[in-house]
């Protein structure tokens, strides 16, 4: 007979042991799964950006979460493969446009224009192809700086060859 720790019993509470986080991670992820997302993808037009010549207009756009205004009548012109850093302090709603660019949120108050069209005409695929931001935190996985670098690496052992 083998050691206490293998039996049947002492196996399945290891099992249990180690579904039972992934269940309520699958549990939580199904719930996330089965949200309705807050802007809907009704727009028609499809953005090519080759023929971008006008940029966007943002007018006098107000956001809020909840009742604290993130942006407050915020008149902005960016025009077409301009590149643009918008800095200033933590909270300062940097983030928040970004967002409101690629519509991953709709404007309280104001408009967006891109091409002087409403950004909502255009479907939300074609808007998130075109206009792109970098966060200010990136996200990466466990092991992604290392897996980044090692890769690189053997490029250049092999550009070498």
């Amino acid at each position: 007979m083998g050691p206490a720790y293998s039996t049947p019993s002492v196996q399945r509470w290891s099992c249990i042991r180690v579904f039972n986080p992934s269940a309520a991670s699958i549990r939580r992820v199904r719930e996330l799964l089965d949200l309705e997302p807050s802007v809907k993808d009704v727009g028609t037009e499809c953005l090519e950006p080759a023929s971008l010549t006008n940029g966007f207009n943002i007018q006098d756009v107000s956001f809020s979460y909840g009742r604290d205004a993130t942006l407050s009548n915020l008149t902005l012109q960016i025009g077409a493969g301009e590149r643009v850093a918008i800095i200033g302090p933590s909270g300062s709603g940097k983030s928040t446009l970004a967002r409101l660019l690629v519509r991953a949120a709709d404007p309280g108050s104001g408009r967006i224009l891109l091409e002087n069209r409403p950004l909502a005409d255009y479907t939300l695929a074609s808007v998130r192809k075109t206009v792109c931001f970098v966060p200010q935190h990136p996200v990466l996985f466990k092991g992604a700086y290392e897996r980044i670098f090692s890769m690189e690496t053997r490029a250049r052992r092999l550009r070498k060859c």
